[in-house]
């Protein structure tokens, strides 16, 4: 924790490495919150595009809240997908892993989200659209 906080207080080039440990670390939790911050940055965080491409293979889990009574899990590809979305130009290449993970993945919360990004990306609109409608 503290390695976290003396990382972020030293300056955005420390708080990068600190986002690039976090995408690699064992844990879907961490792995996951860092996506999120990646795609909350956006084209700000698109020097981690790449390792947020391999994490659309990711096999894992997280936690989802969905209210204070009920939780449920959503795959950490959920999340890759999202954070793809956010990043502009460096999302697209992506666009061929989106465009398969939207036709072919198991969980249908991955699809949509792959779906998303194809169409927030600039990929293949028409295909991505009949999936979400």
């Amino acid at each position: 924790m503290l390695d976290t906080v003396g990382a972020a207080a030293r300056g955005p080039r420390d708080r990068l490495g600190l986002l690039d440990r976090a995408l690699r670390d064992g844990d879907s939790q961490v792995r996951s919150y860092a996506i999120r911050a990646a795609g909350n940055a956006g084209t700000k965080a698109a020097m981690h595009a790449s390792q947020l491409v391999k994490l659309l293979n990711d096999p894992t889990d997280r936690w989802n809240a969905i209210s204070n009574h009920f939780f449920d899990t959503r795959p950490v590809r959920y999340d890759a997908a999202m954070a793809l979305a956010e990043m502009g130009t460096a999302g697209r290449l992506a666009l061929v892993k989106l465009q398969a993970l939207m036709q072919t993945d198991k969980d249908s919360v991955v699809r949509v989200a792959a779906a998303y990004a194809v169409i927030k990306l600039g990929g293949q609109a028409s295909v991505a659209n009949r999936l979400l409608i």
